[in-house]
């Protein structure tokens, strides 16, 4: 099933989709929306019935063969190095249209906020900031 899927994934007209996709802003689908439907077609293709039966079974053994999963084998992802308590980057934010760039905390008071710290001492302060997301 992996072989499969990274087969499809690969393929000319898959990567063809996923670009088409990309290239309409999110408006039609995804490229994630494509990969879904590779697994779904996957799945099917392997008898799952439901196919969200095999869906799931493809999502949880692709990390264990990066050999046979380009996008585990390519997957640039890591933790990162920001942790409680720690002053958040005033990393670059672009406007949706992609016009405007500025930094996070660039209208921001003089004090940057911090990761929200743990434990029973930071639950009985007031919590001013929830920094969550994808930095890439």
């Amino acid at each position: 099933m992996l072989r499969r899927e990274d087969e499809l994934r690969r393929s000319p007209e898959v990567q063809a989709e996923m670009e088409r996709a990309e290239a309409s802003g999110g408006a039609k689908s995804d490229w994630i929306d494509v990969a879904v439907r590779v697994q779904e077609r996957v799945a099917e293709e392997f008898g799952f019935c439901p196919k969200s039966q095999g869906v799931d079974l493809l999502r949880k053994h692709a990390p264990d063969h990066p050999e046979l999963c380009h996008y585990v084998r390519y997957n640039r992802a890591r933790r990162g190095e920001l942790r409680a308590g720690d002053a958040a980057p005033n990393v670059k934010v672009f406007h949706v249209a992609g016009s405007a760039v500025r930094g996070l905390f660039d209208d921001a008071p003089a004090q940057k906020p911090t990761a929200p710290a743990s434990g029973p001492a930071a639950r009985r302060k007031k919590k001013t900031l929830v920094l969550a997301g994808s930095y890439s």
